[in-house]
């Protein structure tokens, strides 16, 4: 399921990333890599994301979340 459809408080782990090798790099720069365990800090329905990352705040485009596959 995509990360927008994840829910407030949820932990999720990443499974994988649909996006081009630029989009890739960038977040892997930020320690988004898939296996690694993210929590829902904030979402609404039109906006940005926040997730927390290890110990790290990240705030995430919306179309930059779609492209990002949980369970």
């Amino acid at each position: 399921m995509p990360l927008t459809t994840a829910k407030l408080g949820q932990k999720v782990m990443l499974k994988s990333i649909d996006a081009g090798r630029g989009l890739r790099s960038r977040l892997n720069a930020m320690g988004i890599v898939p296996g690694v365990d993210l929590v829902v800090m904030n979402t609404t329905f039109a906006g940005p994301m926040v997730v927390m990352v290890k110990k790290s705040k990240v705030i995430l485009g919306r179309g930059i979340a779609t492209k990002m596959m949980v369970e």
